[in-house]
């Protein structure tokens, strides 16, 4: 087992025996469960509940930047692919492209596999060293 398996044993049997009604239920509770090991200290709204929010694409993303008066939006790197930039700058929104900073940590058997999961890490680093990853400490 992972060094915090025993940890988090409840949680994932709990979590891998429910009957989910949909995949979007699955994640949230994982996103969940996520943020509050890692004291994340964020609201999280469903897009499909926003009202007046009905672009596509990139104008999708920039109504909902601006029901929350963002000054700035974290895309991930594939954005570039379809965010209009030109429109972001007309309403003074900043874009910021991920960019992945690789890390390694203790894994169980053979060479690190990077890229794998939020639980891989907390199961073997568990939740203060996954924290101090994420933050870059």
């Amino acid at each position: 087992n992972a060094p915090y398996f025993n940890v988090y044993k409840d949680y994932l049997e709990n979590f891998y025996s429910e009957k989910w009604d949909n995949l979007n239920s699955m994640n949230m509770n994982f996103i969940h469960f996520i943020i509050q090991e890692l004291n994340i200290d964020t609201e999280l709204y469903y897009a499909s509940e926003l009202e007046g929010i009905t672009g596509k694409k990139s104008d999708f993303v920039l109504e909902l930047c601006q029901k929350f008066n963002a000054s700035t939006y974290y895309s991930g790197s594939l954005g570039q692919d379809y965010l209009i930039e030109s429109d972001f700058e007309h309403e003074n929104i900043e874009i910021m492209y991920q960019r992945i900073r690789e890390y390694s940590y203790p894994q169980l058997f053979g060479e690190f596999i990077p890229h794998l999961s939020m639980l891989d890490v907390l199961l073997n680093c568990g939740p203060e060293e996954t924290e101090k990853l994420i933050k870059g400490v």
